[in-house]
């Protein structure tokens, strides 16, 4: 009996010295996120780092190119921005080449208000336009290195969320059927799509109302680890006729990435 009894003991002993060093093993996540509040402007009353006309400029971050290009001053790629406006909902319109490099915020005549997510006072901005068709919105990591995108926020440029919610002049905005949405999709090193995320902006389908005017997160963890993260658009009819055109855009901030069984993140 003693035998049995200094068995068990000897038992419950290793299984507890063993639990305790798996948990030991385990390490704690560690994350990196792009907040774009690095980037420097061209001058103290600069709002954007809008590149100069018929150029391109790009701002990096955590090993990643952000490219915007200026063609016949419209904006296409990924702008990094600081100001909010507050859309009117009837009678003044927003000026049209600013108002589409601004996030919008319905709180943006509160002094204490901040333009980014999470309490940042920069974002970016990623824009297609069809005067420049060979510049998509998207960035991807030098040298092929991959990551894991856990999540990011977006919100509506001030000028779409306008145009959605009340219209262009003589020009209606959003009725029943209308929608906008934009796609996340991943790729890894060599070019191979990894997922696609879907993000509604606005939505007036099946009795709904929405338009997005907050910062949101969105979960991007399905798409794994990824080299490359492009932007598409699949707006209604609506919304291309309200904007001239098949242009997108949508704001976004707080890229966030899980670093964990990275060897960088291994050594801190």
């Amino acid at each position: 009996m003693k035998k049995l009894t200094l068995l068990c003991t000897l038992f419950a002993a290793t299984f507890a010295m063993t639990s305790c060093s798996d948990d030991d093993n385990e390490k704690e996540p560690v994350y990196q996120t792009i907040a774009f509040d690095d980037c420097q402007f061209a001058s103290e009353n600069a709002a954007d780092n809008f590149a100069a006309s018929g150029s391109t400029n790009t701002y990096t971050e955590f090993g990643a190119d952000f490219t915007n290009a200026n063609t016949y001053y419209t904006l296409s790629g990924i702008l990094v921005a600081s100001k909010a406006e507050k859309p009117e909902t009837e009678g003044e319109y927003l000026e049209e080449a600013s108002a589409r490099k601004v996030v919008c915020n319905l709180a943006a005549d509160d002094a204490n208000h901040f333009t980014g997510a999470d309490k940042t006072g920069k974002y970016s901005i990623w824009a297609y336009s069809e005067y420049n068709k060979n510049v998509v919105p998207s960035f991807a990591f030098a040298n092929g290195v991959e990551h894991k995108i856990t999540s990011l926020e977006v919100n509506n440029v001030a000028k779409y969320w306008q145009v959605m919610k009340s219209g262009y002049y003589s020009k209606p905005g959003f009725a029943a059927g209308d929608y906008y949405e934009v796609i996340f999709t991943g790729y890894d090193a060599t070019g191979n799509a990894t997922g696609s995320v879907p993000v509604v902006l606005a939505d007036f389908r099946d009795g709904k109302t929405f338009i997005m005017d907050t910062w949101t997160k969105v979960d991007l963890s399905v798409l794994g680890k990824v080299n490359k993260l492009v932007l598409t658009a699949t707006p209604s009819d609506k919304l291309k006729d309200l904007l001239y055109g098949a242009s997108y855009s949508v704001c976004v901030d707080q890229i966030v990435f899980d670093v964990t069984d990275e060897p960088a993140a291994s050594a801190k």
